[in-house]
């Protein structure tokens, strides 16, 4: 066996393991290797083995214990991913803003004290904030699995009418166009020549970095949306036997938020966009360059514009911020507690330095994949 009999094979074990749980993928592709060894030296070459096995979708329900799944296997794991990043936004996006209800937050300056101490009140909090979080915790679920019931539905039905018999194709599509006006490619004979490559590792992308960018952006744009004044400049300090204060003292200009807001929910929308769009390629490739090219200006354009064109910051911020350090110490260190210039400098630098981090990188390795693609497709014609 050569090297492009090892790598078809290794194609369709591949495709036969990935639709199958994760416990069972190791055997199941141990197993195949051997069977398809087998059949090589029966039938004369691979490809003839391949062909004898069929199409890998098929061959993998020979290995499926539970075959009436709500969601099979293939796609079992980006649903898991999905539902625990979603149940991760909606639960920290639901205590956000359960916090700031409670706590009463207005467009202004908010001084309260409590007298408790500071751990008691956190804890206290969190466990308020825990029945806020039930309802969207469920309604998340019951939203993300519909979508992939649906979809792997969808993807089933395509599935059968790929590997039907001509006659079989053509009842469901017509069947299939009378009922929702579908369209269905031609009935092709499946051959190992349509197996798609088994993806490099170097070439996979990093599922953390998503994560991070749908999660940062879901709830930042919920946030934003329903209560802006969360971000504000938050100051504890203990007083002596009473407990604490807090000051919460906004930092947005909220008489032009009508003008900040679209600019903040469209580079989030962008980095969401993105995120999602990673997450479910899985791996470098030119798309993905695009994609993140295309958000990554989007993102810095939003950022130039709120915060060097826009008056982003609240009005007399400083004098707000020297006048919490005067109740609580009496003394100021510093002649300017908050300079909005200098301010508006360093988040944009922050932006765009991480924009631009994330964009060479994924151009950089996208062409590094492809160009070491391209090598070994040479090398193996």
């Amino acid at each position: 066996m050569d090297d492009k009999d090892r790598e078809l094979m290794d194609r369709y074990v591949y495709q036969v393991v990935r639709r199958l749980p994760k416990k069972q993928r190791n055997d199941v592709g141990m197993e195949l290797r051997e069977l398809i060894g087998d059949m090589a030296e029966e039938k004369g070459s691979v490809r003839e083995a391949l062909v004898a096995l069929g199409e890998p979708a098929e061959f993998a329900k020979i290995y499926d214990d539970e075959p009436n799944h709500l969601i099979r296997p293939v796609y079992l794991d980006a649903y898991w991913t999905v539902l625990r990043i979603a149940l991760l936004c909606v639960m920290i996006a639901a205590f956000l803003i359960s916090y700031a209800v409670r706590n009463d937050f207005y467009h202004g300056y908010l001084s309260a004290s409590f007298g408790t101490s500071f751990v008691e009140y956190i804890i206290e909090e969190i466990v308020l904030s825990l029945f806020s979080m039930i309802v969207p915790a469920f309604a998340m679920f019951g939203i993300v699995t519909l979508i992939f019931f649906i979809f792997d539905r969808d993807m089933a039905m395509r599935e059968y009418l790929n590997t039907a018999t001509h006659e079989e194709s053509q009842r469901m599509r017509m069947k299939a166009i009378s009922n929702r006006s579908a369209i269905v490619r031609k009935q092709t004979t499946w051959s190992p020549s349509r197996l798609s490559p088994v993806p490099d590792r170097k070439a996979l992308l990093f599922r953390i970095v998503s994560i991070a960018s749908i999660v940062f952006s879901f709830v930042s744009g919920a946030v934003f949306l329903l209560q802006p004044q969360l971000i504000s400049f938050f100051r504890i300090y203990v007083e002596e036997f009473s407990g604490f204060t807090i000051d919460y003292i906004p930092l947005f200009n909220f008489e032009k938020w009508d003008l900040i807001l679209p600019l903040f929910m469209t580079g989030l929308f962008a980095m969401l966009a993105d995120g999602i769009f990673r997450l479910v390629i899985g791996r470098y490739h030119r798309k993905v360059m695009i994609s993140g090219i295309v958000s990554g200006v989007i993102q810095i354009i939003c950022g130039i514009v709120a915060f060097k064109i826009l008056p982003v910051w609240m009005p007399e911020l400083d004098d707000a911020i020297r006048n919490s350090y005067q109740n609580s110490s009496g003394r100021i260190k510093s002649e300017v507690l908050f300079d909005p210039q200098v301010a508006s400098n360093i988040v944009l630098a922050v932006i765009v330095f991480a924009v631009l981090l994330k964009v060479s990188l994924t151009v950089y390795r996208t062409l590094r994949v492809e160009a070491k693609e391209k090598r070994l497709s040479a090398d193996k014609a």
